[in-house]
């Protein structure tokens, strides 16, 4: 049966993006040519479904800021309110597996004694959403400058070998982040956002990579 990967420790999704996880599952990217239009055949199906589930309480959905029973769950509301993970596997269930990944092993990072970055510290941590370059680069542009030009120079700075996914042209995002966190790169406010939220999923491909 085919699953929903999230990260290690996700707990709840945001309705928003369900028939989207729900979808890429299903019909998963097969590269950069691909127009997926089965993909998005299913989402718009999937899309009215889940609703139609939320108002008959075969699904149910919490508020994001009182985590109990959306009042009125409708329009941005709903949206933005809350399905558990164990909701979502009942709802799903003989349809797709929900699952949530192990932490991974942090890579360790060479330092050199003239780039004044601080050793990578080891231990369990996950490498996060899998998404296509380009995505990223829309995503953290604005609070990390100079993203363009790491990311061409990934095979010589060592940003490929910490963050480079399997697939072509795919990167772990938290890795991403936390490489350029070491090196001073982001500002503050990005680095407080939580880099393996799935509430922001766009240009993201749901597995994660050990």
């Amino acid at each position: 049966m085919k699953s929903i990967v999230l990260p290690a420790g996700t707990e709840s999704v945001q309705f928003g993006e369900l028939a989207h996880l729900i979808a890429d599952a299903f019909y998963p990217s097969t590269g950069d040519d691909d127009e997926r239009m089965d993909y998005g055949i299913c989402y718009l199906r999937i899309e009215g479904e889940l609703s139609n589930a939320v108002k008959s309480g075969a699904l149910p959905v919490k508020d994001a800021m009182t985590l109990g029973p959306h009042p009125y769950p409708v329009g941005n509301a709903l949206q933005t309110a809350l399905v558990t993970v164990d909701d979502l596997s009942e709802f799903l269930a003989g349809r797709l597996d929900v699952v949530t990944t192990e932490p991974t092993a942090a890579p360790v990072v060479a330092v050199g004694a003239s780039d004044g970055v601080k050793p990578d510290k080891t231990g369990p941590v996950d490498k996060g959403w899998v998404m296509k370059k380009a995505a990223l680069i829309n995503k953290h542009i604005a609070q990390w400058p100079t993203i363009n030009r790491d990311f061409q120079d990934a095979s010589e700075n060592d940003l490929s070998r910490a963050a480079k996914a399997p697939g072509h042209g795919e990167w772990f995002e938290a890795a991403a982040l936390n490489w350029a966190d070491q090196r001073g790169k982001r500002t503050k406010q990005d680095q407080q956002a939580p880099v393996n939220s799935v509430f922001n999923l766009a240009g993201t491909k749901h597995t994660t990579g050990g």
